[in-house]
C-alpha cells in the first residue's frame, strides 16, 4: 500500500469509533507491539483527536457548553467533530460549522426545545473568535477620497472592516452573552418583540456587541456585496448620515474603484 492511502485510511480510522472493520484492517498494516495492541494504539491517536478539538469548541463556545452543560456539549462536540472533521492545521479555524449544526440539531432533538436561540448565539460566539484573530483595519484615508473627481465618486466600492462582522437575531443573544460574563446569567429567556442588528467589533483587541438601526445593517449587507456609490446612494435614502456613521466608527476601513 502506498504511504498516501495508509495516510488516509489512518485519518478516517481516527475520525470513527474504535473496533471497527476499518480498524482491523488498519491494524493488519500496522507493524507487532508487545506492549500494546494496534487496536490501543490507534486509540491513543483517536482519544487526543477528539480531545483537542473538543477542547478547541470549549474555547470558542464557553456560553453554549454552560448553559448545555459539560457533559451534553462533550457529547455535542463528539457528533460534530465526526460529521466535520478538521481540515485546516490551525485550528483557530475550527469549528465554523457548529451554529448550522446547532440549527438542524434544533428541529431533531426534543430536549434542545427549550433553548430555541442557541444557533444565534453560536454565531456570535463563533463571531468573537474569529474577529480575535482577524487582520488588523487600515486607516482609512478621507484625504484619498476628498479628492476623487466628481465623474469618477459613483464608482467608489467601500471595503468593511475586517475586524467587523454583523447579525441579526429575533432572541436576545447579547444580553444572554454578557449577562454570563459577568455571572449572572439571567433566569427565564423570551423572544424579543422585533429582530435586533447587532455589530460585532474588535478594536485593539478587545471585542464589542453593539446594537444597531437595521438601516446599518443594510447598509452593510450592500457593502459587503461589493456595490457601487451609485447603486448606495438610490438604495438608501440616508446614505450620508449611514456612511458618517459607519465611517466614525470604523465600520469601513477602506475603498476602491
Amino acid at each position: 500500500m502506498q504511504l498516501p492511502e495508509l495516510q488516509r485510511q489512518l485519518v478516517s480510522s481516527i475520525n470513527s469509533d474504535s473496533d471497527t472493520d476499518q480498524d482491523s484492517e488498519l491494524s493488519a498494516l500496522l507493524s507487532d507491539n508487545t506492549h500494546f495492541r494496534n487496536s490501543e494504539r490507534l486509540n491513543v491517536y483517536r482519544n487526543n483527536y477528539f480531545g483537542g478539538l473538543h477542547a478547541c469548541l470549549q474555547s470558542i463556545y464557553p456560553v453554549i457548553e454552560r448553559i448545555l452543560g459539560e457533559d451534553y456539549f462533550k457529547t455535542l462536540s463528539h457528533s460534530y467533530i465526526r460529521q466535520f472533521p478538521s481540515q485546516d492545521n490551525n485550528l483557530n479555524n475550527y469549528g465554523a460549522f457548529l451554529p448550522e449544526y446547532l440549527t438542524s440539531l434544533l428541529t431533531s432533538r426534543k430536549e434542545l426545545a427549550e433553548f430555541p436561540y442557541l444557533a444565534d448565539l453560536a454565531q456570535l460566539e463563533s463571531s468573537l473568535h474569529r474577529l480575535y484573530y482577524s487582520a488588523n483595519p487600515a486607516s482609512f484615508d478621507f484625504h484619498a477620497l476628498s479628492i476623487i473627481e466628481e465623474s469618477q465618486q459613483s464608482s467608489i466600492i467601500f471595503h468593511i472592516s475586517p475586524c467587523l462582522a454583523w447579525m441579526s437575531t429575533p432572541f436576545p443573544v447579547r444580553e444572554i452573552y454578557l449577562s454570563h460574563q459577568n455571572g449572572h446569567p439571567p433566569n427565564e429567556i423570551r423572544g424579543l418583540s422585533e429582530v435586533e442588528y447587532l455589530i460585532i467589533q474588535r478594536i485593539d483587541f478587545v471585542n464589542h456587541i453593539l446594537s444597531v438601526d437595521e438601516n446599518v445593517y443594510r447598509l452593510l449587507e450592500d457593502i459587503h456585496q461589493s456595490l457601487n456609490l451609485q447603486v448606495l446612494c438610490k438604495r438608501h435614502a440616508d446614505i450620508n448620515e449611514l456612511l458618517s456613521y459607519c465611517l466614525q466608527n470604523h465600520f469601513i476601513d477602506s475603498f476602491g474603484q
